[in-house]
């Protein structure tokens, strides 16, 4: 862990539980095999605040570039201040004799240059890390201030045959996650409220949620009947609307081969004819249901790529301008995409919706139509807003890659880094896979 000090520089409850843990895995993790490597400019700020003497004295092995005094006597000892007396740039002291003065061994660092570095980093990346014979385990790598990469995502690596396929239930992964867990993914199922709702104003990762949710899960897709309906509604030629396109054209031409088969895509003009394939699908599934059959319906997902322009699906106004779900002037696509949102899920019919803001959510959904999002994931968002939405003012906190994952069925929040829009580099590779499974 790089820079560790960050964790222990406040007085407040992170600082307080960071210390907890670190003393706790120094002294007791290595009977599990789990070794700490920490670095840090300088020990002045956290000493005898999180990081505890008794703690330094479980590190066996220590190595200090040039430094103060001070800061010499806390990563040796009180009588070592060897650190501080050194000259060139690049010299530095080995002690494995938990920092006695006879056991400094000076030496000077080695020069890396970028192209090394990456090379030998690939090397390592690359090492047989487990025990069965030609298995390999990905090191889970923490990069706080940058997106994830959905390549690196398990559902995604299993499809293109570089890791164990998924075989559980059927999810749409959105981000990586923030602890050492596993990748944040919401499971889709036949319960009410089974909808995914997305908000903020950060077009690419506002974007990038919903592109890694609909690949992740057309992954998984294979029946006949798998669907994809698309109403797009970004602005043209941006960088996260290509992307939409790219993946739209990416599933519109396995619907030639069969993987999968169904996708389709409109824009504003057409929101009611679209909404309305989509309800009458659920009327159809319904009315088997009502009469006695059970069968397996494959899944369908209506996506709604910057939904707070979808004015023809927004409750109508009564008087002073208040909104009204009873008035009988209220507008057919609206009535069909509410039924959609509360029918659907329990007929493997499924919605995922992105909004730019909590006010345009509740322009276009009302109350009626946002209680039937039971699963929501927030960008940056205004406390007030936070709270309205996730019912936590913990989305005020979130910085540029961050976003949280609100799970109505489990009452659980997750922090999580959003993935990086998929480049044509990675479109290509599940390109090949599709067809490579459609040749089977």
């Amino acid at each position: 862990m790089d820079e560790f000090q960050v964790l222990l520089d406040n007085t407040d409850d992170i600082a307080s539980e960071s210390s907890g843990l670190i003393n706790h895995l120094a002294n007791q993790a290595r009977a599990m095999g789990i070794h700490l490597l920490l670095a840090s400019q300088s020990l002045d700020s956290v000493s005898g605040r999180g990081l505890q003497q008794a703690t330094l004295s479980q590190f066996g092995i220590r190595i200090a570039l040039k430094c103060s005094t001070a800061d010499s006597r806390l990563i040796f000892r009180s009588t070592n201040t060897a650190a501080a007396a050194i000259k060139r740039a690049g010299e530095a002291i080995y002690n494995a004799q938990e920092g006695a003065v006879e056991g400094n061994r000076p030496f000077q660092v080695a020069w890396l240059d970028d192209a090394t570095q990456a090379k030998l980093l690939g090397i390592m990346r690359r090492v047989r890390m487990s025990p069965q014979p030609g298995r390999f385990r990905t090191p889970i790598v923490f990069e706080g201030q940058g997106l994830g990469d959905l390549a690196k995502n398990p559902i995604i690596r299993g499809f293109l045959g570089e890791a164990p396929r998924h075989s559980g239930p059927l999810c749409a992964s959105m981000g990586e996650p923030i602890n050492l867990e596993a990748d944040v993914s919401m499971a889709f199922g036949r319960r009410l409220g089974c909808n995914l709702l997305v908000v903020g104003q950060d077009k690419k990762n506002g974007m990038s949620l919903v592109l890694s949710s609909v690949l992740t899960l057309a992954a998984q897709c294979g029946g006949d009947h798998d669907s994809f309906h698309f109403i797009q509604l970004t602005e043209a030629e941006t960088p996260h609307t290509d992307a939409l396109q790219a993946v739209v054209s990416l599933l519109r031409r396995q619907r030639e081969v069969g993987l999968p088969p169904n996708t389709m895509v409109t824009g504003r003009k057409r929101i009611a004819d679209t909404v309305k394939v989509v309800a009458d699908l659920v009327r159809a599934r319904c009315q088997v249901e009502a009469k006695g059959g059970s069968p397996i319906w494959p899944s369908a997902f209506f996506v709604i790529a910057g939904a707070q322009r979808a004015k023809d699906l927004a409750p109508t106004r009564g008087a002073y301008g208040m909104l009204s779900e009873d008035d009988p002037e209220t507008k057919k696509p609206r009535r069909d995409f509410i039924e959609v949102l509360r029918s659907g899920p329990e007929v493997r019919v499924f919605t995922i919706a992105w909004f730019d803001s909590v006010k345009s959510v509740e322009n276009v959904l009302g109350d009626p139509g946002l209680a039937e999002f039971d699963e929501r994931v927030a960008l940056q968002l205004p406390a007030t807003d936070s709270r309205r939405l996730m019912d936590t003012e913990a989305g005020a906190e979130l910085g540029f890659y961050r976003a949280l994952y609100y799970s109505g069925e489990s009452g659980a929040y997750k922090k999580l880094r959003p993935y990086v829009l998929p480049d044509a580099k990675l479109l290509e590779r599940i390109r090949v896979a599709f067809d490579g499974e459609a040749s089977q």
